[in-house]
This record gives C-alpha cells, structure tokens and sequence, in this order.
C-alpha cells in the first residue's frame, strides 16, 4: 500500500510557528487495504479551518498533523 502525504510548505511552517497544525485528511477507507496494492492519496485541509481551530483544539478524529506524518513516513522510507 502506498500513502501519498503532501510536503509541508512556507504556509505550514508558518501555522506552526503560531501554535496551529494544519491537518492532512485521511481518506475512511484507507484501513480496508492494509496489505494490498492501492495508492491511498492524503489531502490537507483547508487554511482557512487551520487559521479558525483554536491552539488548544485537537484536529479531528479523520485527521492527522502534516508534521507528524512527514516524520514518520520519512524515517520509516530511511529505514528501507
């Protein structure tokens, strides 16, 4: 299975530094495939609900912190 996560930008690294984290969509089905061949594309969400979100608000449940994934889809492709 392959999970394509977009790179985080300027506009990402600038959230950051505000204490907001700019959440990449995790498409529902994506752990029906464990196992399989299927690319699972990852969107981020929009600006606009990251700028909104208050610092101390989680992301969704359907969500994940773009940082997070780049780190450990980055060390687990090192690890190869």
């Amino acid at each position: 299975m392959t999970v394509n996560i977009p790179e985080p930008n300027i506009i990402d690294r600038l959230l950051k530094r505000m204490g907001k984290s700019r959440g990449v969509i995790i498409p529902e089905d994506a752990h029906e495939y464990h196992g399989k061949e299927k690319q699972i594309v990852c969107e981020k969400e929009s600006l606009l609900l990251s700028l909104r979100r208050s610092r101390k608000q989680n992301l969704p449940k359907d969500r994940a912190d773009i940082f997070l994934l780049q780190k450990i889809y980055r060390t687990t492709k090192h690890n190869k």
